[in-house]
């Protein structure tokens, strides 16, 4: 009597080993992207600092010079500003990244058997090390004008963990369907510019009123924002904020995991 061979595993399942794996191995994507930021900066004697100096410095004249043009003062239009481009440079970075994250790492694709998301952790861990590094700017303004509400702090740890769960969907699927089109990276950098420009990071939200109110009511990365910002300044998180991160979250991950699953063993032949 012949053996009966098990059974496949299914795509699905494939998909979720490969997610799973990738998550509760830490050691690989850890070791390359911390190995990333030293590769970057070998024998520079600030490293990721020279980032933080720059934008400190970005944030310091932009600040002065929209503070007189708004007339809002700087106490307010400071710290506002600060944590916007700091949680902008996060977001955009990962999504930027993860339209090279699968062919940027061709060689090792091809050479071994690593889960796909290993790659994906890679780049958001990196931008994260970098996130960090440029916090610092942020520390510096809090304690030259410090928030009033301090007990509103710890809901920024919750805001974080949604935003990196986002970015976490948005970088599986912006990675997995530019490895197929590779016109697509012009296309996202293009339309991350656009949103930079009509999402409250050098202006503050309620400069906005009626229909021209809705730029920022339908601006999801806005919210992904607020939820992280709002906090550290000392004022509640808008309820829409926090139904727009968990529906894009609850969304997001639904579309990235069916293009994932659909398309996962066709990523080594597209690169």
């Amino acid at each position: 009597m012949s053996a009966t061979l098990p059974p496949a595993p299914s795509l699905a399942r494939l998909a979720a080993d490969d997610l799973r794996d990738g998550v509760l191995n830490p050691d690989l994507w850890l070791m390359l992207g911390w190995q990333d930021i030293r590769r970057r900066y070998r024998r520079s004697a600030l490293g990721p600092f020279w980032l933080t100096l720059s934008m400190g410095a970005m944030i310091g004249g932009i600040g002065l010079v929209n503070s007189g043009l708004f007339n809002v003062g700087m106490g307010v239009l400071l710290p506002s500003m600060s944590l916007g481009i700091v949680v902008w440079t996060l977001i955009s970075s990962s999504i930027t990244d993860a339209c090279m994250a699968f062919t940027g790492a061709e060689a090792l694709i091809r050479q071994s058997r690593q889960p796909f998301s290993t790659y994906l952790l890679r780049l958001i861990w990196r931008n994260l090390i970098i996130f960090a590094h440029n916090m610092v700017i942020v520390v510096v303004v809090l304690a030259i004008w410090p928030p009033h509400g301090w007990w509103m702090l710890p809901l920024s740890l919750l805001g974080l963990a949604l935003l990196l769960l986002n970015i976490g969907w948005i970088c599986l699927l912006v990675g997995v369907v530019c490895t197929r089109f590779r016109d697509l990276p012009q296309i996202v950098t293009s339309v991350l510019q656009l949103l930079f420009f009509v999402t409250p990071i050098f202006w503050l939200p309620s400069q906005l009123a009626g229909l021209r109110k809705a730029i920022v009511d339908y601006n999801p990365l806005y919210h992904l924002l607020e939820v992280v910002r709002a906090p550290l300044l000392g004022a509640p998180v808008p309820a829409l904020s926090w139904v727009w991160a968990v529906g894009m979250l609850v969304v997001g991950w639904a579309l990235a995991l069916y293009f994932f699953v659909s398309f996962r063993r066709r990523l080594p032949y597209w690169l």
